[in-house]
């Protein structure tokens, strides 16, 4: 019923460093939601990203959510950023990414949720996070893959071409005839049953 996720860890997490790994790739984030614990926060973060020419809103109990959801569901507003207001009931298939913010348990799935609606354009979403949270969403649902931030996203998925291969290895060594060295098979009168182990 959810879609597949990869899963982001990232070293910090604070307006600027969210921007700036925003900015980096684009079009790899897509239409992404942001989430942070207090509105200054929220707003820093959307200067930061109009610095490198990204569009961004910040959802607020005061502004008009709905008008500004539209513009994020019709692609003219990239980035919507909030505290709380749109951790729950917040539905938008097209949302591809989600930054979480460090939380407890119960917030991180709710936020997390939110980019899970499958959505056929978009097979694979995504989850950001930093090292430093008290409940990585990995410990809820396993990621398809995982990539640490590492001056380069690093995979820390293993390697299911190393898999294929390393299973083909076995097979062949269970079919590999072998004998025991001889002082194993005429150990203390057990000659017999050591030959036939």
């Amino acid at each position: 019923y959810l879609s597949t996720f990869d899963h982001y860890t990232i070293d910090e997490y604070s307006p600027q460093s969210v921007a700036d790994h925003f900015a980096r790739e684009p079009d790899h984030w897509g239409q992404s939601l942001i989430f942070f614990h207090r509105a200054e926060q929220c707003f820093a973060c959307k200067s930061a990203l109009a610095g490198y020419g990204i569009t961004a809103d910040v959802v607020t109990a005061k502004t008009d959510r709905e008008q500004q959801i539209d513009a994020f569901e019709q692609g003219k507003t990239k980035v919507l950023i909030s505290m709380a207001i749109l951790t729950e009931g917040f539905d938008c298939p097209c949302l591809q990414t989600v930054f979480c913010r460090p939380s407890s348990k119960g917030c991180t799935i709710q936020m997390c949720g939110r980019v899970l609606r499958k959505w056929e354009p978009t097979i694979r979403k995504q989850l950001v996070q930093c090292r430093n949270t008290k409940y990585p969403f990995t410990k809820t649902a396993d990621a398809d893959r995982q990539f640490i931030w590492d001056n380069g996203w690093k995979s820390l998925t293993f390697n299911a071409e190393l898999s294929r291969v390393t299973s083909a290895t076995r097979m062949l060594m269970t079919r590999r005839r072998s004998n025991l060295p001889r002082y194993l098979t005429q150990n203390n009168g057990r000659e017999g049953r050591m030959r036939n182990f």
